[in-house]
């Protein structure tokens, strides 16, 4: 993960407050997944990546470009559902793989057999505090479908 991102972007989602007004924003703790080697942080170290970043800055938010200039240099992959993110990198650096929430959920089931409950919790809890669903076009849109309404 992107420094930057990791300092600057990901630190809260919408979180169920109990109040009339639904939500209230949830800080982020990501330092067991830095503790277990699951996630690490990364910054822009070379001419090329800078390079990369400024390129990339023209298109998309910092930190995306900083994900994007990293990840082409190191060809390392990167997880976005961002569309304008994806169609940018699949443009100008089809090596890099993109990975989807869907993708990711998907590898999570099938490493750590989770039980259908399970998979439906955390699928709908991408949806009420990510607002994300994905796209119709995608390839396991019906999957994700099935475990956001319970019927995994």
């Amino acid at each position: 993960m992107a420094r930057y991102v990791w300092r600057d972007e990901a630190l809260s989602i919408d979180g169920a407050s109990g109040s009339d007004s639904g939500f209230q924003e949830t800080s982020i703790d990501l330092e067991p997944l830095f503790d277990s080697g699951l996630l690490d942080l990364a910054d822009l170290e070379t001419e090329i990546e800078e390079a990369l970043f400024v390129n990339f800055a023209a298109s998309l938010d910092d930190g995306e470009a900083i994900t994007g200039a990293i990840a082409a240099a190191r060809n390392w992959c990167v997880a976005t559902d961002d569309k304008r993110a994806r169609s940018v990198f699949a443009q100008q650096t089809p090596h890099v793989h993109l990975l989807s929430s869907p993708e990711l959920v998907k590898l999570w089931v099938d490493v750590a057999a989770a039980g259908v409950d399970e998979i439906c919790a955390v699928v709908q809890r991408i949806r009420r505090h990510g607002h994300y669903i994905p796209p119709a076009s995608h390839p396991l849109y019906d999957w994700w479908q099935n475990y956001l309404y319970g019927n995994g």
